[in-house]
């Protein structure tokens, strides 16, 4: 159940900031498959905390 709570408090925050992100992502020079490989790391991270999850039940 604290998982829920802890999504109640992220979203907005996320919602808040995820434009200032977009927008430096934007102005900052480098290769191109740089922000791809930022969203290939949240999603392996998500992957493994919803795997240790799943051990715990």
């Amino acid at each position: 159940m604290y998982l829920h709570r802890l999504l109640l408090l992220l979203l907005p925050a996320l919602y808040l900031l995820l434009p200032m992100v977009v927008e430096w992502w934007q102005y900052w020079q480098g290769p191109w498959y740089h922000p791809f490989i930022g969203w290939l790391a949240l999603i392996l991270f998500l992957i493994l905390l919803e795997r240790r999850r799943n051990d715990d039940v």
